[in-house]
């Protein structure tokens, strides 16, 4: 990132994926070190497979957990890469949980810019659009945020520079995903844009693992209740 970072200017587009690299639940629950219960949410989108109303109850989960930075130099780095004239976007893929959230860009947007996270927050002129204003379903620009709507990362990028007035030199693209990268680098590649993918691993390395008991008793009482407890309301309930 150091040899990247002087190359970032006017020409270059910066896109950021922002779950589980710019931000990431609080609670141990959901660290990835040292953990038996990391597929919880895993398992709650496995059930919204064969019965779609449990994709309310993962909504209830994604507004109710608080959420936390992965590092607090991501706002060092996203102010320095836009003084340096660069747009700088975040990149959220929207699931069928996230239409159930009243305005959902919205939602994120505050909770980004409560942690100091602020993007480019124009394009076009316009701060709030829709790729394609006769599909509802279509991809929203949000105050700096690119939702994805029902097509995938690569698909949101390619409609995205097709509406932009001018073609970016080049492209970072952060992700915590490696197949999204390979997947952004085919397309890059037959194009004239300089590409740069980074694989951001920094949640993965976040101190800490979950205590059993407090675990136990967020699953449960989330499950029967829909009602999400963070790390210390469950400790106090069980004492600890």
């Amino acid at each position: 990132m150091k040899n990247l970072l002087p190359k970032i200017d006017a020409d270059t587009l910066v896109l950021i994926n922002i779950d589980n690299t710019i931000i990431t639940p609080k609670s141990k629950l959901f660290r990835y070190q040292d953990n038996s219960y990391i597929n919880f949410t895993k398992y709650l989108y496995s059930l919204a497979a064969y019965n779609a109303s449990v994709n309310k109850t993962i909504a209830k989960l994604i507004v109710q957990r608080q959420m936390m930075l992965v590092e607090s130099k991501w706002v060092d780095l996203i102010n320095k890469m836009k003084q340096q004239g660069a747009t700088v976007l975040g990149l959220q893929e929207i699931t069928a949980p996230c239409n159930l959230i009243e305005n959902y860009e919205g939602w994120l947007y505050t909770l980004l810019y409560g942690l100091n996270i602020n993007f480019t927050n124009k394009v076009n002129d316009k701060d709030v659009f829709r790729f394609n204003p006769s599909d509802a379903e279509a991809p929203i620009f949000y105050l700096g945020i690119i939702f994805t709507g029902n097509i995938n990362r690569v698909k949101a990028l390619i409609e995205f520079l097709n509406i932009i007035p001018k073609q970016p030199k080049k492209i970072v693209i952060f992700a915590n995903n490696k197949k999204d990268l390979e997947n952004m680098d085919s397309y890059l590649s037959m194009v004239d844009i300089g590409y740069y993918g980074i694989e951001y691993l920094g949640w993965q390395m976040l101190p800490g693992s979950p205590d059993h008991q407090i675990a136990e008793l967020q699953q449960s009482t989330f499950l029967n209740t829909g009602q999400w407890l963070e790390d210390d309301t469950a400790a106090k309930m069980l004492n600890k």
